[in-house]
């Protein structure tokens, strides 16, 4: 048995705010294992667990998780519990509105300066304070469209 535990100062308390960033230390975690150990990655996994998150996996038997997949049986768990949450969908918007507005390929000037626009009706539906700055924001936003170019 290898005495590294991958997942030594991991916890999830399972608070959605910290799932996004407890996963990928999961899957870094186990991408540095051995072949042969991965089988105790899903145990060592539900160790860590607690609260909300122990509750969500409950329901997955011993035997799925020792199995060489397990971690990820325990994973999918997770994500099918907070996938829709509108704490992780608002954390999503804000990573997508402030980090990764990017002109995707293909996509015409009109439809990236719009963009902004629609990530952020998305952020005010799931955070209705938001409004209050947004309508400042889009106003200005769409003056700089206004310009002739």
């Amino acid at each position: 048995m290898d005495n590294r535990d991958p997942f030594k100062d991991l916890t999830f308390d399972g608070r959605p705010a910290g799932y996004r960033d407890f996963r990928r230390k999961v899957i870094l975690g186990v991408a540095g294992l051995e072949d042969k150990v991965q089988h105790l990655a899903g145990p060592r996994l539900l160790q860590r667990l607690s609260g909300e998150a122990w509750r969500a996996t409950e329901h997955l038997s011993i035997s799925q998780i020792r199995e060489d997949g397990g971690w990820l049986k325990v994973l999918e768990a997770l994500d099918a519990h907070y996938k829709f949450l509108p704490e992780t969908e608002l954390h999503e918007a804000i990573d997508e509105f402030l980090f990764l507005l990017k002109r995707r390929a293909n996509e015409g000037r009109q439809q990236w300066y719009r963009t902004p626009e629609m990530l952020l009706a998305i952020l005010v539906q799931l955070h209705p304070p938001a409004k209050l700055w947004s309508e400042d924001w889009v106003h200005s936003w769409s003056s700089l469209d206004s310009t002739p170019g």
